[in-house]
């Protein structure tokens, strides 16, 4: 149904959102299924930290993963002590979500930061490419 109402015959990506209570083996062999099914190109998760994706990669096929979808941005930048440098060691791609801290509290505080505003101004660009430049400058992170 979900692919009938997209009107699309697969997607490029489907990802996990929370680990849940489904062990991992179970989720990774759907996953797999819809691969072949031809349903989904490939998957990926979201929001696993460092333990998850440890489990995730003992299970059979988690290696397949194309993805770690977390929440990273200039104010919020818990991933780079551990799950970053191991996505990285795994050459695993994290997908930051929130980049420019939408919706969040912080929001308004960055974009409104003077240090900020500055460093875009000297550079001729926005708040929002300064924000997102400043994401994308690790490897491996998109």
């Amino acid at each position: 149904n979900s692919l009938r109402r997209l009107q699309t015959d697969y997607l490029d990506m489907y990802l996990l959102h929370w680990r849940g209570d489904i062990p991992l083996q179970e989720t990774v062999e759907a996953m797999e299924k819809l691969v072949a099914e031809g349903k989904i190109r490939r998957w990926g998760v979201s929001n696993l930290d460092t333990d998850d994706m440890q489990a995730l990669w003992r299970t059979a096929d988690g290696e397949h993963c194309a993805t770690n979808q977390v929440l990273y941005h200039l104010a919020s930048r818990g991933i780079e002590y551990e799950l970053l440098p191991w996505c990285q060691q795994h050459s695993l791609p994290v997908m930051a979500y929130c980049p420019l801290a939408q919706a969040g509290r912080l929001r308004d505080g960055l974009f409104q930061h003077s240090d900020i505003i500055n460093m875009a101004n000297a550079r001729g660009i926005t708040v929002a490419q300064l924000l997102l430049a400043w994401v994308i400058r690790h490897p491996g992170v998109l």
